[in-house]
């Protein structure tokens, strides 16, 4: 069977049509195009796409066996751990010198203070002596790694040597399958909204609110009118005769003195003045 005779695969998928992307009639290669990934991956052997995933299957499976059998021993760019390199503790130091608290022979004598991890991924340097510019916490003279971590690490890195003949784990020098790269990507990505995605990167955020921008209130014009100096006309034009009753009960009239100055309360006679805040024009 040639492969001119091996049908191909359709999409199947529902698609949803809009002005923007019209529904028509597709010819030629277009008609096994926007084929799904699930439906793809699971294409069955009598198709040209089942087809095609055994032999990249079997040619990613010899690259594999190939790898294996002649990994690579050592990579200088896999690192594990780089805290503080030995790049930290010279620009450091070089900030030390450029101020004049130190010079380069000091620098010599200091780094004499400082040892470099014995792990084979690991950058960090560590003290071995107090007097340290740093102050950090030193270990002892005779300690070979900067933590318990590449203790462990370093001891399985020699394991891994003399089971598989490379110091790197597997993961770092093994190219995956297509199809383990896929499962990965489908089981950990999902397209999603603009609105979402940000809305979930900002939900850990401290909200800031805008500070608002307070009007500032009306002002209402005022008008005081002298009662001593109105007539009885004028107070009756103008309506002030409420004022008169209650205004002397208020503070005229009131019985009480002042305890700070044993005066009448009210220094002012209430039938004296009255003051009117007009809220609206004309009144």
């Amino acid at each position: 069977m040639s492969l001119k005779e091996i049908k191909k695969l359709k999409a199947r998928h529902a698609v949803e049509y809009s002005t923007d992307f019209p529904k028509r009639t597709y010819t030629g290669l277009e008609r096994f195009a926007n084929v799904a990934d699930v439906t793809l991956k699971r294409a069955p052997l009598n198709t040209l796409e089942g087809v095609a995933n055994t032999l990249i299957l079997n040619a990613q499976h010899t690259e594999q066996e190939r790898i294996k059998a002649n990994p690579p021993v050592y990579d200088r760019a896999y690192v594990e751990r780089a805290d503080y390199s030995i790049m930290s503790l010279y620009s450091d130091y070089k900030d030390e010198i450029e101020d004049d608290r130190a010079t380069w022979a000091d620098y010599q004598e200091e780094r004499k203070k400082w040892r470099k991890c014995a792990h084979k991924f690991c950058l960090n340097m560590y003290p071995i002596d107090s007097a340290n510019f740093k102050g950090k916490r030193v270990k002892r003279s005779d300690s070979r790694f900067c933590c318990e971590k590449c203790k462990d690490a370093h001891h399985d890195a020699i394991k891994r040597y003399k089971e598989t003949g490379s110091y790197l784990p597997r993961w770092y020098y093994m190219p995956a399958l297509d199809d383990t790269v896929g499962d990965r990507t489908r089981r950990r990505d999902m397209p999603t909204e603009t609105d979402s995605l940000e809305k979930e990167i900002n939900k850990n955020r401290p909200i800031r609110y805008a500070p608002l921008k307070r009007e500032k209130p009306p002002v209402y014009p005022v008008t005081t009118y002298y009662l001593s100096e109105l007539t009885s006309e004028e107070i009756k034009s103008k309506k002030l005769e409420k004022y008169i009753n209650k205004m002397p009960n208020i503070r005229g009239g009131n019985p009480y003195n002042s305890r700070r100055v044993r005066t009448p309360a009210g220094s002012v006679l209430a039938d004296n003045f009255c003051t009117i805040w007009h809220k609206k024009e004309g009144m």
